[in-house]
């Protein structure tokens, strides 16, 4: 996914970021400064989900955005592992999630969920 820097930030902070889905903050996992208006190639991080939210007033959105104030990312279920790993398809790019709700969900299945927070890492492409 490739993200814009919206301000300057060093490694380990958080920063505001433009990708093709709307505006979203993240902690900034690279090994150099984020630069303001530097565009750059990232996965994404999400080590807990805060919350799951229905998708009332979504729709079919894909990716990440800010909705009421918190940040929310959205995707269709491309795979579900016996283990309770769920692959969200973001369009573009795909993140995995643990999740004890993964087993439950089917392939094709359209999921929203609050992350407690969002990593971003520089693919180096």
């Amino acid at each position: 996914m490739e993200v814009v820097f919206l301000h300057d930030a060093s490694p380990g902070q958080a920063v505001a970021v433009r990708s093709a889905s709307g505006e979203w903050s993240a902690v900034w996992r690279g090994h150099g400064r984020a630069r303001e208006g530097e565009a750059c190639l990232v996965e994404l991080g999400i080590d807990e989900v805060e919350s799951w939210i229905g998708a009332v007033g979504i729709g079919e959105f894909s990716g990440v955005k800010t909705l009421d104030g918190a940040v929310v990312v959205c995707g269709e279920v491309s795979t579900a592992y016996d283990d309770g790993v769920i692959a969200l398809s973001l369009n573009p790019g795909t993140v995995l999630i643990e999740s004890d709700l993964a087993p439950a969900v089917g392939t094709g299945r359209h999921l929203c969920l609050r992350p407690t927070s969002i990593e971003i890492f520089p693919t180096g492409v």
